[in-house]
């Protein structure tokens, strides 16, 4: 473990940051603060940077991965009619 890592783990407990107070922030932003996408992304993406990239922290909020939807049949489009020709 990097000695910032260390350290930014330590000051993190001192001041009492735990995983329901980071959640608990995202939502305030989300729902009662209401802020626009653009912000609320930079927020988010900051502080999922922090735990993933800095801390090396394994968090299903913030490295969990979207679904894709289920490929769908497709269905072939009716051949134009022909054109009669004059």
């Amino acid at each position: 473990m990097t000695e910032l890592r260390q350290r930014m783990i330590r000051d993190m407990n001192l001041a009492g940051l735990t995983e329901k107070q980071v959640q608990d922030y995202v939502f305030y932003l989300r729902e009662e603060k209401k802020v626009a996408k653009g912000t609320f992304q930079e927020y988010f993406y900051a502080i999922r940077f922090l735990y993933v990239n800095t801390l090396n922290y394994d968090w299903a909020l913030f490295t969990k991965k979207k679904y894709v939807n289920p490929v769908r049949s497709v269905c072939p489009t009716p051949a134009a009619a022909p054109t009669a020709a004059l």
